[in-house]
């Protein structure tokens, strides 16, 4: 989880990201850093934040500069630290934070800045800070106190009702789990409304098969919210349910209508980002994942009895990667679905233990090994920075185009072994909240799915492929060997792939969002899913070009190789309307079968 409370920097509220109505005037590029930024198009990393993203966030001043707020422990003290860049990423310098770092959220109607932070949680107080530029020029800075705020959260300038917003959680006071709640201002922000409460949370106290123990119990919390061109505010809030959990207000945030749960975003207590850009259309930024099915809880004897109620989740096996989609007509449509970060370390045996930094674990900070939670700038032309991650073994800073989100296609060769693929595999690990040094509910892994020689190769072939099989492991926690792999999202459109099958085969699956690799209820949780045998390629040890099609509208998936074809139901209840983005690869072995199934390069082809 994110802090329960922002962290003030001179007097800035970290935790808040620029809006879309900023006006900066960003630096000429020239040289290296204009043919560097200019030439960016897929996400590409251009830093790591100096610490959990969740807890610092990315901003730009007004004169073009880019800051991200940080600490380090130097002894006994932790100093307070601000990395910078005055050519839009392509060079970053780290110093001391000061007073110049307050950054106050720029009005888009009136000449001021403003700002909102929770001060002290426990007694639901919170303040705002405001910085005027007087007739003769000179700043003049003022504040004042806003009741009932419990924790860090996000200020919003609402332009067709010059309304401020700040959206924030709170915990139930009679059971487990939080939900959202809000104040405004209608005078420029110095007096604050009280405290608007959303009671109508999605909630998972029972167990639901295929989990076999409960949930971490969240309710609704971390809410965004973006203004529609209509004035209608759209909120979008973190759950312990498959989906986001959403609410709309006609009024400005006075009054919310009943939650839904949009099928197009997947997710399980991760965080929403939305931003409407200058132009007018909206980002979403999330984890468009599920978590692994949840494993009876008298295998692990070490929860407590918190994690066995719900209130704390024994595994997080849903942040490894982190999605974004673009809307240009308020939220009625979507396009992309694409990764724009995969965990470095999705993969590592160590996972629990690799880049802990212990200061920050003791202040709860950094613990969550993945691509979880980020914060977001505009950039000029067309492109987006993010900064994204927890711990430092997986956090980055990241810059990418939105036009990368509009392409129809995407292949990947294996020239770079599985660096855009998901394969790993869960190691029976120790559980709970927090685990003394091994940090914050997370399972250790173990790669599965590998790049290997081909067979049948002769002795000076110097080429590998991807071996899908299944290898007797009591240490695992499921021996599913499997990949799953990333596409723009199309309603119809076809993936091909050339392989050869030695073993038992594979189950193809077409999926709608990112699903473990070895995830054992992939057949009901995937849109649709065809077997893939020996005899679907005219033999074993053939190798043969396999094509996989899709219509969403026509409701049907065709597997086809050389005239021999199958066919099944493509869902759509329940699963996004925006088409499938997912190929996902699993082995059909239900023993030890070390042959398996291998594959050369993949190819998605969309309409």
């Amino acid at each position: 989880m994110r802090m329960t409370g922002s962290v003030i920097v001179g007097l800035v509220c970290v935790g808040l990201a620029a809006s879309a109505a900023d006006k900066v005037a960003w630096p000429s590029l020239t040289g290296a850093a204009r043919i560097y930024f200019d030439a960016i198009y897929a996400p590409q990393q251009v830093a790591t934040p100096l610490s959990d993203s969740g807890a610092n966030a990315i901003r730009v001043m007004p004169d073009g500069e880019i800051r991200n707020g940080g600490s380090r422990r130097y002894g006994t003290n932790v100093v307070r630290l601000v990395q910078c860049s005055r050519d839009c990423g392509f060079n970053w310098t780290i110093r001391e934070a000061d007073a110049s770092d307050a950054f106050y959220r720029p009005c888009p109607w009136a000449d001021y800045g403003l700002n909102v932070a929770c001060v002290d949680a426990g007694k639901e107080q919170g303040k705002w800070f405001r910085r005027d530029l007087g007739p003769d020029g000179k700043e003049i800075r003022s504040r004042g106190p806003i009741a009932g705020i419990t924790s860090y959260g996000r200020l919003l300038a609402l332009e067709k009702r010059r309304r401020w917003i700040f959206s924030f959680y709170r915990k139930c006071p009679d059971r487990i789990g939080y939900y959202p709640c809000l104040v405004y201002s209608d005078d420029e922000g110095q007096t604050w409304s009280p405290r608007v409460e959303i009671h109508d949370i999605a909630l998972c106290d029972e167990v639901t098969p295929p989990d076999a123990s409960h949930r971490w119990n969240t309710g609704c919390h971390e809410p965004d919210i973006v203004e529609l061109s209509d004035g209608t505010l759209y909120m979008m809030t973190r759950s312990g349910v498959d989906h986001a959990v959403c609410y709309l207000s006609h009024d400005g945030g006075v009054t919310w209508g009943p939650r839904f749960e949009p099928p197009a975003f997947w997710q399980s207590n991760t965080m929403p980002l939305l931003k409407r850009l200058s132009d007018g259309r909206i980002l979403c930024v999330w984890n468009n994942t599920q978590i692994l099915p949840k494993r009876a809880a008298s295998e692990y004897p070490e929860l407590g009895p918190g994690s066995l109620s719900g209130r704390w989740e024994s595994v997080f096996t849903n942040r490894d990667a982190l999605h974004a989609a673009i809307s240009e007509d308020d939220g009625k449509t979507w396009i992309g679905f694409r990764e724009i970060a995969l965990n470095a370390i999705r993969n590592h045996e160590d996972y629990r233990e690799r880049g802990n930094e212990f200061w920050q674990m003791r202040g709860g900070h950094g613990i969550d090994k993945s691509v979880h939670q980020a914060e977001l700038i505009e950039m000029p032309k067309g492109k987006v920075m993010v900064c994204l991650g927890q711990a430092v073994s997986s956090r980055r800073i990241v810059v990418f185009d939105v036009k990368w989100l509009y392409e129809k296609e995407r292949e990947e060769t294996l020239r770079g072994g599985t660096e855009h693929l998901s394969n790993h595999l869960y190691l029976k690990s120790l559980n709970g909240g927090y685990a003394g040094w091994s940090g914050h509910c997370a399972f250790n892994r173990v790669a599965g799915a590998v790049m290997m020689r081909e067979p049948d190769t002769a002795a000076g072939t110097k080429r590998e492929c991807l071996r899908i099989c299944r290898i007797h492991d009591e240490r695992l926690v499921d021996e599913h060997q499997g990949v799953t792999w990333n596409f723009p999202a199309a309603k119809k459109g076809s993936v091909s792939f050339e392989c050869r099958v030695d073993g038992a085969g594979v189950l193809v699956s077409l999926c709608d969002h990112w699903i473990n690799p070895c995830d054992w209820a992939i057949r009901e949780r995937a849109m649709a899913s065809l077997a893939l045998s020996a005899e679907t390629l005219g033999g074993p040890a053939r190798w043969g070009v396999v094509t996989l099609t899709w219509d969403l509208e026509a409701g049907r998936a065709t597997l086809a190789c050389d005239g021999r074809e199958t066919s099944a139901a493509l869902k759509a209840e329940g699963f996004s309307p925006f088409g499938v983005s997912y190929l996902h690869l699993q082995t059909l072995a239900m023993a030890h079968d070390p042959q398996g199934a291998c594959f050369r390069w993949f190819r998605m082809t969309g309409e």
